[in-house]
């Protein structure tokens, strides 16, 4: 059974000129516990960026990559909402 409900807003951008490829950004996460009687906000000062592309990433966005000196990075929502709601912890 499910322990935790992962919460947050998406706001999901398309190119008009290429299909394949997309970015979704997402905000306010929350994380509830499975009878959704605990809710903790986590990672407020930051947005999680996905970019979906075929094969390679637009000349342009990458461009927009190293102007801003973004860096990839992996997180799952659900694994972070588990620590902040203590179901799990970090063993690093």
């Amino acid at each position: 059974y499910p322990k935790i409900v992962i919460d947050y807003n998406r706001r999901p951008l398309v190119s008009d000129y290429d299909s394949y490829f997309r970015i979704s950004i997402d905000y306010n996460l929350v994380a509830r516990n499975k009878n959704l009687s605990r809710k903790i906000k986590f990672l407020k000062d930051h947005k999680i960026m996905e970019v979906k592309f075929f094969r390679r990433i637009p000349l342009w966005f990458h461009r927009i990559i190293q102007k801003y000196n973004l860096r990839r990075v992996s997180i799952s929502k659900f694994v972070v909402g588990m620590k902040f709601l203590r179901y799990a912890e970090d063993l690093t």
